[in-house]
């Protein structure tokens, strides 16, 4: 009841609800600010009474004051008394809608916008660093940030200087992570987060959630990115052209279990499923045989470097065979073969490696 204040087209205005509440509060301003002394407040009164005038009008017709130093300090007060009303609790202040325009204590007004503004540009500036971090990873972290076209208000009424109004101008472009806003902001990073603190408590900004995608569909994806990258088919299992029988059937089994998943992401990805499949067992039918996958090998790859490859294996044997690790040396012995498939020697040694790892594993 004691904080009264009008806003009309968004312009805050203080009215006679009280006058003698009202001019003990101009009277209170004007002490404050030295604008008149005591004993001219008190010639004023005299001459508003005498002459039955407000006590503005009668400040000014006796050159007390002059009409802009009252309007500010009328414009100051309707800010105190904003103040005042932000200072209160949730239940302590109300919101009216009027019929009629009350009687106006002075034709002067204070624009809301700038006012509410800086009202949490000054609550948000007293974060520190470690709590803006906080804020950024509750509220944006993860999320795409745009401004909203249906703000009640438009930039140009915010009061921003022109750093702040391009940043704006950034923010409704199109939706931006934070990360991507901090690489291209021109404002440093405390800036930044006060600016869009203050439109996310005017419900200035949209934020697009990031969807948290099922494990399945990332592999599923992954498989398609890898699918789509492959020059050849063992690009495609991810093997190297060297790969032999046992590696084949081992990554098949791989991919294709990758294609098993739940029921409803098959039959929302049915024909994605379809088409790697096919392009999966298109690719093993090539590769499950010793000579389609040689020639496959030998279409793809050069043989400059399937020559430089065998050379490779071959020094890599001999210098295994003086190790105990057998595993290396058949492997080294099978790529070697993949190679050079008419060497007897590489065979029989493979096949002794392979008959001893079949009896050690009874």
């Amino acid at each position: 009841k004691t904080r009264q204040l009008v806003l009309h087209f968004g312009n805050l205005i203080g009215f006679r609800s009280d006058p003698p509440e009202a001019s003990r509060r101009l009277i209170s301003q004007l002490r404050s600010k030295e604008m008149a002394s005591s004993t001219e407040i008190q010639k004023a009164q005299q001459a508003a009474t005498r002459d039955g005038l407000s006590l503005e009008e009668a400040l000014v017709d006796t050159r007390t004051i002059t009409h802009p130093e009252l309007i500010e300090a009328t414009q100051a007060r309707i800010t105190q008394q904003l103040h005042g009303l932000w200072d209160c609790e949730f239940d302590e202040a109300r919101l009216y809608a009027l019929e009629h325009r009350p009687f106006l204590e002075i034709r002067c007004s204070v624009a809301l916008v700038p006012e509410v503004v800086n009202h949490f540009r000054r609550r948000f500036s007293a974060l520190s660093q470690e709590q803006l971090e906080d804020a950024e990873e509750e509220f944006f972290g993860g999320n795409k940030i745009c401004g909203r076209s249906d703000l009640l208000f438009g930039v140009d009424e915010m009061g921003l200087g022109s750093k702040q109004e391009r940043f704006m101008e950034i923010l409704f472009e199109k939706p931006r992570t934070i990360f991507e806003l901090k690489r291209i902001a021109n404002l440093h990073y405390g800036e930044m987060m006060i600016m869009l603190l203050l439109l996310r408590e005017l419900g200035g900004l949209s934020l697009q959630k990031k969807q948290r995608q099922s494990p399945e569909l990332r592999r599923l994806k992954a498989l398609r990115s890898q699918v789509d990258r492959s020059e050849n088919h063992f690009d495609l299992f991810g093997l190297h052209w060297s790969a032999y029988d046992t590696e084949v059937e081992k990554k098949y089994r791989e991919l294709s279990a990758r294609l098993d998943v739940p029921s409803e992401l098959e039959a929302q990805m049915a024909d994605e499923i379809e088409s790697l499949r096919t392009r999966i067992d298109a690719a093993y039918a090539v590769l499950s045989n010793r000579r389609s996958r040689r020639a496959h090998r030998e279409e793809h790859i050069d043989a400059y470097s399937r020559k430089n490859a065998a050379q490779m294996y071959e020094n890599k044997v001999e210098s295994l065979q003086m190790r105990s690790d057998k595993r290396d040396l058949l492997d080294a012995l099978k790529r070697y073969l993949e190679l050079k498939p008419n060497d007897t020697e590489a065979q029989k040694m493979a096949a002794a490696l392979e008959h001893r790892a079949a009896e050690e594993a009874k």
